[in-house]
């Protein structure tokens, strides 16, 4: 009973190790049938040493597995590249790859697990830019739990950013291609060392690099205008184009407890941008009165600290009119649109219906103000004043100087208008023709007085 007991465990025992042997290939040649080969192209290339000589027409060709691949012909191929002969097989023995290998099933061999091409970014932290949405807190957009980057993954590292939840800093980003209503946030992640696919269940997105804010205020300005067009009427006609922007990126100090909340910082993020349509038209009638009209279109943007932008439009016409004899003539202005000033729209208000006004009591502030948004806003219109009147003035001494010329003419001509802080300045010296002519016969007495002097001196 006992020898019967030893050799039913003795069995086990064998059976387990059997059934734990790795696969490996051997070949009934009896040159090397006591050998093991680690895949079937291995043993028949072993064949081959030993067949070659009886095939000298042929050269070997990889291998076929058959009979579920435990099996596979040795193959070769003739000197006309025909190659459905063979020159032997080999069986492969054991029952499984080893623990960290794969079976080929091309090879018969158990190649090993290549490594995760994402492997050396396990634990690497990096930054990631992420539009937490509008200004509207009540709806914050929380920032995703992994992404992507060239295919390996990351996940947020909740060990570090505000109340580690991961978010570094937010901004307003008033670059191009960004919203400006919206608030972007810098996360850290820290990678995983595997391998990912953006847009799956839990990585739905894909890393991108934070964008480096220039803390240094900027300013453009740039104004265009096309030539003067003569109409068959004889009027002149001429469409300009301005553009001037200003920026400060500013700060903003955010917390984040479950709710990324933001408040400006010092200086405050401010935004400014004016796109100004100029259509100018001046007209000589036929009795000698002249009149110059113009059509601005403005469009205002203005973003400041974390309210969302304001955009403005407007139209305005003004019209100067001078009468033949050279006296100013009817002139008017009108505009619409809601960037007009109260003063300036041609749109009457109501009277109201005599109510009470309701008194508002005036509630002591819970934080101290400062000026900053203002210094920043005359900043930038200091800024603009100076330009506008340096090429104003420029243009005004171009009008004069030709307005001057003696280089022959039957009349003085009106220059070109200029636009400085908003309003139109032009310097026509046909108004002032009666003047300048009355200089001109006194010029010519003084100049006859001292021809008579210079002739009848003694």
């Amino acid at each position: 009973m006992r020898r019967l007991l030893f050799c039913l465990l003795g069995s086990l025992f064998f059976a387990q190790v059997a059934s734990a042997t790795d696969y490996y290939w051997v070949s009934s040649n009896s040159n090397i049938s006591s050998n093991s080969y680690s895949s079937a192209v291995a043993a028949c290339d072993a064949l081959w040493v030993y067949r070659s000589s009886d095939y000298p027409a042929y050269t070997k060709s990889g291998v076929t597995l058959f009979n579920s691949g435990s099996q596979a012909y040795c193959n070769m191929c003739s000197s006309t590249g025909s190659c459905t002969a063979n020159y032997g097989n080999v069986t492969r023995k054991g029952s499984a790859c080893a623990e960290g290998t794969t079976y080929n099933s091309e090879t018969g061999a158990c190649d090993a697990a290549e490594a995760d091409p994402c492997e050396s970014t396990k634990d690497q932290q990096v930054t990631h830019e992420y539009n937490a949405g509008s200004y509207d807190q009540s709806v914050p957009s929380a920032p995703n739990d992994s992404i992507c980057d060239n295919s390996c993954g990351f996940s947020r590292d909740t060990t570090a950013g505000l109340s580690n939840t991961g978010v570094k800093e937010c901004n307003r980003i008033f670059k191009d291609g960004y919203d400006k209503d919206s608030l972007y946030c810098v996360v850290y992640y820290r990678g995983t060392g595997e391998s990912c696919t953006s847009g799956g269940s839990s990585t739905d997105s894909t890393r991108k690099e934070p964008i480096t804010i220039d803390p240094t205020p900027t300013s453009f300005k740039e104004e265009k205008c096309d030539s003067w067009v003569t109409a068959s009427d004889g009027s002149q006609t001429r469409s300009c184009t301005s553009q001037s922007k200003y920026e400060t990126p500013g700060k903003l100090n955010c917390t984040n407890a479950g709710t990324i909340v933001c408040s400006p910082g010092t200086p405050s993020p401010n935004y400014n941008e004016t796109n100004k349509a100029t259509t100018e038209t001046q007209t000589t009638n036929t009795d000698g009165s002249k009149s110059n009209s113009t059509t601005t279109t403005t469009d205002t943007t203005s973003c400041k600290g974390v309210t969302p932008c304001t955009s403005t439009s407007k139209t305005e016409g003004s019209s100067e009119g001078t009468n033949a004899d050279g006296t100013t003539g009817d002139t008017s202005s009108t505009c619409t649109g809601d960037g007009c000033d109260d003063g300036d729209s041609d749109e009457e208000g109501d009277e109201g219906d005599g109510d009470s006004p309701v008194v508002t009591p005036i509630v002591k502030p819970t934080e101290q103000g400062d000026f900053t948004d203002a210094i920043a806003e005359w900043d930038e219109k200091i800024e603009e004043a100076k330009t506008e009147i340096a090429q104003g003035s420029k243009k005004l001494g171009d009008s004069f100087s030709v307005s001057l010329s003696l280089s022959g003419g039957s009349s003085l001509s009106c220059g070109d208008s200029v636009t400085i802080l908003g309003e139109s300045i032009s310097f026509c010296m046909s108004k002032f023709s009666s003047e300048l002519s009355i200089i001109g016969l006194a010029l010519l007495f003084i100049a006859a007085l001292i021809s008579l002097f210079i002739i009848f001196k003694d």
